[in-house]
């Protein structure tokens, strides 16, 4: 019993001084030269085309119009008109489906077909971080950082 009170007392009394070691101290050191360091990835890429594909809608209402129009103008006018009345049915039907295909906000389309060609590899140069060269008691030594350094660098013991 009394090795483990004499046990529970040691380790009440060491976990402070454990705890204490994980607040790490440091130096500051003054930065003399920092270089970018690049590396080279691969970068695939696929090339597509696009052919347009076009169609317009055709404007028949004028041709089909100026048929109904001469053939209802026909059909009821008498002999002795016919070809008159015939001709200005055809006028006014024609006219009619002039402004129908006119007033058509649908007159021409174009899509798209996107397919892949091929694919091609380049290489792309992206900044992996700094090499830091810095002076910590009149000696000068080198880290590398992911971000770059400001005139001063932490140094953890």
């Amino acid at each position: 019993m009394k090795r483990l009170i004499a046990s529970t007392i040691i380790l009440l009394l060491a976990s402070p001084l454990a705890q204490a070691n994980n607040h790490k101290s440091y130096h500051k050191a003054r930065v003399v030269n920092v270089s970018p360091v690049y590396e080279y990835v691969a970068v695939t890429r696929n090339i597509e085309s696009c052919p347009t594909i076009s169609y317009s809608k055709q404007h028949n209402a004028t041709v089909i119009g100026s048929v109904i129009g001469g053939s209802i103008a026909h059909a009821t006018s008498n002999k002795r008109h016919k070809v008159i009345n015939t001709i200005a049915g055809a006028i006014i039907g024609g006219a009619i489906g002039h402004k129908i295909d006119h007033h058509s906000k649908q007159t021409a389309q174009s899509y798209c077909d996107t397919k892949v060609h091929r694919q091609t590899t380049s290489k792309q140069r992206v900044l992996k971080g700094y090499e830091v060269s810095y002076v910590k008691k009149g000696r000068t030594y080198q880290t590398f950082s992911k971000n770059k350094p400001n005139k001063h660098i932490r140094i953890y013991h």
